[in-house]
């Protein structure tokens, strides 16, 4: 994907109300999602997100989540659910409920309509 993490940067701040205003107000730790040839990495202290990161694909092992290309995308525009993806695409996973639960709270289904470029 072109340079998802520095996107991610641009809305990290909504992305970090999001996290105030869940369970994960003070989460710590780190999020690596792998999306097969690449991933991004996400470095969490008391509930601030210190780092957002992209992932060559050999720093992909021990990946909390794997979405093939471009899934993730229907998480960061609030088209899907985790849930949703593992329905739709049997590669789509996550390392527990937990980790869901995370990416659940990133990145909050809302109503959205996709459009073709024509």
């Amino acid at each position: 994907m072109p340079d998802l993490a520095a996107f991610l940067q641009v809305i990290q701040p909504t992305l970090e109300t999001q996290l105030a205003n869940s369970a994960f107000v003070n989460y710590s730790g780190k999020l690596k999602l792998s999306f097969y040839q690449d991933g991004v990495l996400f470095k969490f202290e008391k509930g601030k997100i210190m780092e957002i990161s992209n992932l060559g694909f050999d720093e992909l092992e021990k990946s909390q989540a794997q979405f093939p290309p471009p899934t993730f995308l229907h998480l960061v525009f609030g088209h899907r659910t985790v849930e949703e993806l593992r329905e739709i695409h049997i590669d789509c996973a996550t390392q527990n409920e937990e980790t869901a639960n995370l990416i659940n709270t990133l990145f909050t289904k809302k109503p959205s309509e996709v459009w073709a470029i024509s």
